[in-house]
């Protein structure tokens, strides 16, 4: 997979970057925290079983280089302090629905 510069993914999502460059790039993807390798970027998806933002921070302590989070993500504010606090480098990006983010960024790239 070529490096996909964050700038094109919030023009491609429409998304807001929290934390983090924006010059920065991403790597590799993943959608699943018990998967996830260093340096993917975490997407977490809802399913009718599961809350994938559940395991936002399982996926930054595994080396996540960032995630990205609905805008009504439960707990945000706490995975932000943690992630400001612990993990500086984390890129952070807000969106309205984490599938779309994925769908939008695949089309796209």
């Amino acid at each position: 997979m070529e490096n996909i510069l964050i700038n094109e993914i919030l023009r491609w999502t429409k998304s807001k970057l929290l934390l983090g460059n924006n010059e920065g790039r991403i790597i590799s993807f993943s959608t699943d925290s018990r998967t996830t390798a260093r340096n993917d970027f975490f997407i977490p998806i809802t399913g009718e079983n599961y809350d994938g933002g559940d395991f936002i921070i399982d996926s930054v302590r595994k080396g996540a280089s960032g995630f990205v989070f609905n805008k009504n993500q439960k707990n945000i504010n706490d995975i932000l302090k943690l992630v400001k606090t612990d993990y500086p480098k984390v890129m952070v990006i807000e969106c309205e629905n984490t599938l779309n983010f994925l769908k939008e960024t695949a089309k796209e790239y």
